[in-house]
């Protein structure tokens, strides 16, 4: 059963990077189309227009951070996608508690010391006097063959 569960597992996380891959080259190949399609009209209009060499500069450097946005917005997409299934799973696990428990504030202690933990002295019940299990049986899945009842 979890070897199956680990295989349906792996197959979506592959289908999911290369989905995840696929978006990234997609947005990445057409900020890269976009550029140099407005390059080339920048190019064609620099003799019809009053644009120094200055002005062009300025304006490649200013659609590098555009282009970035671009990119990365398509990048926010799919990761959004990813987000929405990890809360579903995460709600799952709370198993009917409520949803805001997942971003209820918690002390982290990250700039404060650490708060003291009181000593809980160890009793008689604390030692561990005896282990016994009974009737273990394990069986190997391909061959059929293994051992059955064993007393501990």
């Amino acid at each position: 059963r979890f070897h199956k569960l680990n295989d349906h597992r792996r197959q979506r996380m592959i289908s999911d990077r290369v989905l995840t891959d696929a978006l990234d080259a997609i947005f990445e190949n057409t900020v890269g189309l976009g550029r140099g399609f407005i390059l080339i009209l920048a190019a064609l209009t620099l003799h019809t227009t009053h644009l120094g060499v200055g002005d062009i500069a300025l304006f490649i450097y200013y659609m590098t951070f555009v282009a970035a946005f671009t990119q990365s917005f398509g990048t926010l997409i799919a990761q959004y996608a990813q987000t929405k299934v990890s809360c579903e799973r995460m709600i799952n696990l709370l198993q009917g508690a409520p949803a805001e428990r997942l971003v209820s504030p918690k002390s982290l202690h990250l700039r404060h010391p650490l708060p003291e933990i009181p000593l809980q002295p160890k009793t008689e019940k604390h030692h561990l006097e005896l282990v016994q299990a009974t009737g273990l049986s394990y069986r190997y899945p391909d061959a059929g063959q293994g051992i059955e009842n064993i007393d501990l």
